[in-house]
């Protein structure tokens, strides 16, 4: 019997979510694609990338779903969070109207929505147009990533490409610890329960 050849050690989902013209769409072509289209279309539903990269040793898929912004895809929207391993909510750091609807609404949609051991990750985008970003206050940050229960916070910009990769890898590099933990817990119990019988 041929053994089957796996092309990666592992897969993960993300869900990438954040108000309308935030730059999600622009933020997955710079990380899967390594190039920057200012006429990007409004995303309409959910599309999705893949991407795979080598971290800490071990060759990595990641299926990447970009959803649409507006409210009237979000009964659409919230099916795919299921089974994600991770959401990165996005906003717009010349936009103090997107941090608003962080609270208004993001942050409702993902803890209703996510299931048990989601990571999530937060993005700040469009760093790159320094005269006109207001970064929110660091109190509001803090809320923001206690409420979305992360400490991974990044300041990116799609069209330089600053802090995309790392944001991912960071990202990645997360999802892979947490998935060995599992794993190890549930050795750990398996061999408890054998180890009694």
């Amino acid at each position: 019997m041929a053994k089957t050849f796996k092309e990666y050690d592992e897969e993960f989902k993300i869900v990438i979510v954040g108000s309308s013209s935030v730059g999600k769409s622009a933020l997955i072509v710079r990380f899967v694609d390594d190039r920057f289209k200012d006429d990007l279309l409004a995303t309409i539903g959910v599309d999705f990338r893949f991407r795979t990269l080598t971290v800490d040793g071990r060759k990595v898929k990641l299926q990447i779903w970009d959803t649409a912004g507006q409210e009237s895809f979000c009964t659409i929207i919230s099916a795919y969070y299921k089974s994600a391993d991770a959401i990165i909510l996005v906003y717009d750091l010349t936009e103090p109207a997107t941090f608003r609807d962080i609270n208004e609404f993001w942050l409702g949609e993902i803890e209703q929505n996510k299931e048990e051991g989601c990571q999530t990750m937060l993005i700040g985008n469009k760093g790159d147009l320094e005269t006109s970003v207001k970064r929110p206050e660091a109190e509001f940050l803090e809320g923001v990533k206690k409420k979305l229960d992360t400490e991974l916070y990044f300041e990116t910009s799609a069209k330089t490409a600053e802090s995309v990769e790392a944001a991912f890898v960071q990202l990645t590099k997360l999802l892979i610890q947490k998935r060995s933990k599992s794993r190890k817990a549930v050795q750990h119990g398996v061999t408890l329960r054998n180890s009694t019988a």
